[in-house]
């Protein structure tokens, strides 16, 4: 099952066709800088492994767990593991649903947190999701379901689940752990290429899970915006649009230099399935390195749908 055919059966209103599976069943996969690759049997992964002599869409320059292209979309350094120097790893700052510089504070206690980069394949992309964990102490909790799903739509919005997409393709497992922070696990898979994605959007890319009892569901809101694809990425401020592909934009004179699209929005809709926001301010920001899209300012009263509403986005 690709995007591409999730797409036709969508079209089709075949979507009773495509069934997400829970991560109840599976057997171990290759580990990436991990402890023990039994950890992953918590998840119950059956993807395909990655081979040793395979070149690393996934490259950690900092050793943080966190990919290269995914700090890109997250603001945090990909050659420094704690980018703000606050004493703070990047992955417990990102897990957290914090940005670098953040004067929030979080409770100390488990986390989940799903994400979205993508890695430049020739005039395409491969689209991953990343399943970021945080337990607290030497342990791992106990997984009771964990369901990777996609939304789209504002009027009547879909849910389908992807289990199926992650199960098709390489899987990177990270993991490591400190006396201080706990346990981190990162799992990264590749869903989709940018092209097969492009006609959902606008969507969220996310998963519910069931950890020790206790339901969790994150999420990333994903949109096209001047031929490319970004995600709303939380920051004290609000929301900055960022590519999830690394750098991006960079070379288009469209977009502004050293600058970064910073929306606020407010919720003027819920219901069983989610929430309704508008975007109520939108403006661009100075920030080095970023781009800032031209079509920032006319973000303006765009509708977004939040499957369980904003803390999908922001972990509360």
């Amino acid at each position: 099952m690709n995007l591409r055919s999730l797409t036709a059966l969508l079209a089709s209103a075949s979507i009773a066709g495509v069934v997400g599976n829970v991560l109840t069943q599976g057997s171990p996969v290759g580990t990436k800088g991990g402890r023990d690759a039994s950890l992953v049997r918590a998840f119950g992964l059956v993807p395909d492994q990655l081979r040793a002599d395979d070149p690393d869409p996934l490259v950690d320059s900092d050793g943080d767990l966190l990919p290269d292209q995914l700090e890109w979309v997250t603001l945090t350094d990909p050659r420094v593991s704690d980018t703000d120097q606050n004493g703070k790893d990047d992955f417990l700052q990102t897990v957290q649903h914090l940005s670098p510089g953040s004067t929030k504070n979080r409770p100390d206690q488990d986390e989940v947190r799903v994400l979205v980069s993508s890695v430049k394949v020739g005039n395409d992309a491969d689209v991953y999701v990343h399943m970021l964990f945080r337990f607290l102490g030497n342990r791992v909790g106990n997984v009771q379901q964990m369901t990777p799903f996609i939304t789209f739509g504002t009027a009547q919005p879909i849910n389908v689940p992807i289990m199926e997409l992650i199960g098709s393709g390489p899987v990177a497992v990270r993991t490591s752990y400190s006396q201080a922070h706990g346990t981190f696990i990162a799992i990264s898979a590749r869903i989709s290429r940018a092209s097969d994605l492009a006609p959902l959007l606008p969507a969220t890319i996310g998963a519910e899970a069931i950890i020790d009892g206790k339901d969790y569901t994150s999420g990333t809101y994903l949109a096209q915006t001047d031929g490319l694809q970004v995600a709303l990425v939380p920051i004290d401020a609000g929301f900055v649009a960022q590519p999830i592909v690394g750098g991006d934009g960079q070379n288009n004179p469209f977009w502004n230099a050293n600058s970064v699209c910073v929306m606020k929005m407010t919720v003027v809709g819920s219901g069983l399935s989610g929430m309704l926001c508008e975007v109520d301010s939108a403006q661009c920001e100075v920030a080095n390195g970023l781009r800032c899209a031209p079509s920032c300012r006319s973000s303006i009263g765009r509708l977004v749908f939040v499957p369980d509403g904003l803390s999908t986005l922001t972990g509360g």
